[in-house]
């Protein structure tokens, strides 16, 4: 369908050249007569004679841009009608990818949340590991305290006894 549609218009650009190369053509002779007149014409006159050449060679642009906005009015037609056809598929394909993108966007939320929960509880193990640790450590330098308050109450205690006898 697409093929056909390029060859549309491409077949529409080709008579559209076709159509501006007699136009160009006839003026491109016109300016040649228009020169050639304004060379053989009195100096006094030819002031106004190539005022009026430019104004013929501007009609004859004029009828160029003519027809080339007619041909462009023709390709548009030729787009529209393309684009409507097209419209049905471009719609579709827009609402298949809109789709994967929600279905992607949830299974990248369903990620994270997975990714936040392992790590809250490899964070809580962590926090209980530590705090276990310290636990531990603090009732070891209370126990070791108390032996060494114990040591010196006894080796106190064993000076004590030793000055009796």
């Amino acid at each position: 369908m697409e093929e056909g549609m390029k060859a549309k218009r491409k077949q529409l650009l080709e008579e559209q050249a076709a159509a501006c190369e007699g136009t160009v053509v006839r003026k491109t002779k016109a300016a040649m007569l228009m020169e050639k007149e304004a060379k053989l014409a009195d100096p006094s006159e030819r002031a106004v004679l190539i005022n009026t050449q430019k104004k013929e060679l501007q009609r004859f642009d004029r009828e160029i841009e003519g027809i080339r906005s007619k041909f462009q009015v023709k390709i548009d037609n030729l787009l529209t009608a393309s684009t409507s056809d097209l419209s049905t598929k471009s719609r579709k394909r827009d609402e298949a990818l809109q789709s994967k993108k929600s279905i992607m966007e949830r299974k990248i939320k369903i990620a994270y949340d997975d990714v936040d929960k392992e790590m809250l509880q490899t964070e809580t193990a962590w926090l209980s590991r530590s705090s276990g640790v310290m636990f531990k450590g603090t009732k070891k330098l209370e126990a070791k305290e108390a032996e060494d308050q114990k040591k010196a109450e006894d080796l106190k205690n064993a000076k004590v006894r030793r000055k009796r006898p």
